[in-house]
């Protein structure tokens, strides 16, 4: 028991002494990072010192200059008033400066009148170039006045053109508008009055096996529909019951107006060939098939 506690006391002896040299190691480091602050400051402080020693050198250099500036001025003083001495005991040695003073004197009154002409002559065209201004401001505001009326009557006269074309654009839309119904009216009843010819027209030309009269004699053709023949081993066959106008060839007449008439008959089935008979009784026996019609060119052939 003794020896575990013992161990257990060196146990926690190791761990103080691996945090005491922990807290060692970290004091180490704080001394050098202080040595190296240390170092640096007196770095710092040394390059002060040796740039205040620059600067006083510069002073004493500075101060030694103005001196020597100083003593010349003081020389150059010193020859100015020497100068001006001999020169003011010169004149009244030679007894001019009353006319000097004279001279003066009467130079400085004619400069001052000299200087009043100028001012009242500047004055005098002040005055001038105030009321020439004011003049051109008045004829440029009238100016100003008069084409801003002129803008404002010009711009209503647009103003009622515009209206003008707009109305006169609108009425014309209108009037357009109203043709094109009347010319699509008109076209739908052409289209009526064209497929009512047709099927008139349709129903004049087909086959009629009960009875032997020919067809009218006038068709009328809007479309420029033309009647046809079917051919059928190398004979016309006609399309009507009898054959005897369909084979007297009365559909090839030129048109008259837009009509195509029919010769009348002028001979009987008695004087037809054998082949037109035998066709005749076969298209009287089968029904007709779809018919095309004719070009103008081959009806006119």
């Amino acid at each position: 028991m003794a020896i575990v506690v013992a161990e257990k006391q060196a146990d926690g002896l190791k761990y103080e002494l691996a945090g005491l040299e922990r807290l060692l190691a970290q004091e180490r480091t704080r001394t050098y990072l202080l040595e190296g602050a240390v170092d640096a400051t007196r770095q710092e402080k040394d390059e002060a010192q040796s740039a205040r020693e620059v600067a006083v050198n510069k002073a004493i250099d500075l101060e030694a200059a103005n001196g020597t500036l100083k003593g010349a001025l003081t020389l150059e003083r010193a020859r100015a008033d020497a100068q001006h001495a001999a020169t003011v005991a010169a004149i009244q040695q030679s007894g001019l400066a009353g006319k000097a003073r004279a001279v003066a004197e009467t130079e400085v009154a004619d400069l001052k009148e000299t200087l009043a002409q100028e001012r009242t002559r500047a004055f005098q065209l002040q005055t001038a170039a105030d009321e020439m201004h004011a003049r051109e401001c008045a004829n440029l505001y009238a100016q100003i006045e008069a084409l801003r009326d002129s803008a404002v009557k010009e711009r209503e006269g647009l103003k009622q053109e515009c209206h003008r074309i707009a109305t006169l654009l609108v009425d014309k839309h209108l009037a357009f508008d109203a043709e094109r119904r009347n010319a699509q009216k008109a076209i739908i009843e052409h289209r009526k009055v064209i497929a009512q010819q047709l099927d008139s027209l349709a129903l004049l030309l087909q086959p009629n096996p009960f009875t032997a009269e020919c067809p009218p004699t006038t068709l009328t053709s809007p479309l420029g529909s033309y009647p046809s023949f079917r051919r059928a081993r190398g004979v016309e066959r006609p399309i009507a019951a009898s054959g005897e106008c369909e084979l007297s060839r009365g559909f090839r007449q030129a048109p008259q107006n837009g009509e195509y008439r029919k010769r009348p008959c002028t001979r009987s089935s008695s004087q037809l060939p054998e082949a037109v008979t035998s066709a005749t009784a076969s298209t009287i026996s089968s029904p007709p098939r779809a018919r095309h019609p004719m070009s103008p060119a081959k009806a006119r052939a």
